[in-house]
């Protein structure tokens, strides 16, 4: 177990958390250079989003790339470079993630990490208009250059049951009134809208992107 918070006030990597049984949280000191970059950055990586798995913290930056460190030295063990076919790639935190970002185009690509008990995932979300509307899920996998994200079809290797649907809280803009609940099947490849507050809601709460898993 690991808890991590991620505040900007904590620097560029802005990412602390405890173990079980420390007395206070640890800073990540790390200054990692965002190598893999494709927008050839020099600057220390500022993360959007993380998740432990396997006793490794994954690190999402603002460009894509994902930073695994060993948990327990918080030595660097791979830069993981952004999924082939991500185009116009922006963050809520940071917004834009690059060069190419296209601030006239409605279709944005969203990326987060999700760690489940058996595997690490890093889904791609396809935003049309302010709202969701595909997803891609990678797994970690090697090719000729090292390691990189993997595009998995089928989560179960076979049928189209309740495992192969993800269930995904979106809303436009961090802190406004439009978040709403969606379950994409991946066998169909249809995106349903399972909850949305009514019109005229006062937002008094942020549900920045996040998941469940149903029982």
């Amino acid at each position: 177990m690991l808890i991590m918070m991620y505040h900007l006030v904590h620097g560029q990597t802005g990412l602390v958390f405890c173990r079980p049984g420390d007395a206070a949280w640890t800073k990540l000191e790390n200054p990692v250079l965002d190598e893999l970059s494709p927008y050839k950055s020099s600057s220390t990586l500022s993360f959007v989003d993380f998740a432990y798995f396997d006793g490794k913290v994954f690190a999402l930056d603002r460009n894509g790339v994902t930073a695994v460190f060993d948990a327990a030295t918080l030595e660097v063990i791979d830069l993981v470079g952004i999924p082939p076919g991500t185009t116009n790639f922006t963050t809520k935190l940071f917004g834009s993630g690059g060069e190419d970002h296209d601030p006239d185009s409605d279709r944005l690509n969203y990326l987060h990490l999700v760690a489940l008990p058996s595997k690490l995932l890093l889904i791609r979300v396809h935003i049309k208009s302010s709202e969701p509307e595909s997803f891609d899920i990678f797994e970690l996998g090697s090719d000729d250059d090292g390691v990189s994200w993997c595009k998995v079809i089928d989560l179960h290797g076979g049928g189209g049951g309740r495992g192969n649907k993800i269930y995904y809280v979106h809303e436009s803009q961090i802190g406004d009134d439009s978040a709403a609940a969606y379950c994409y099947s991946l066998q169909d490849d249809k995106l349903e809208c399972v909850y949305r507050p009514p019109e005229g809601t006062d937002c008094e709460y942020s549900a920045i992107p996040s998941w469940f898993v149903p029982s």
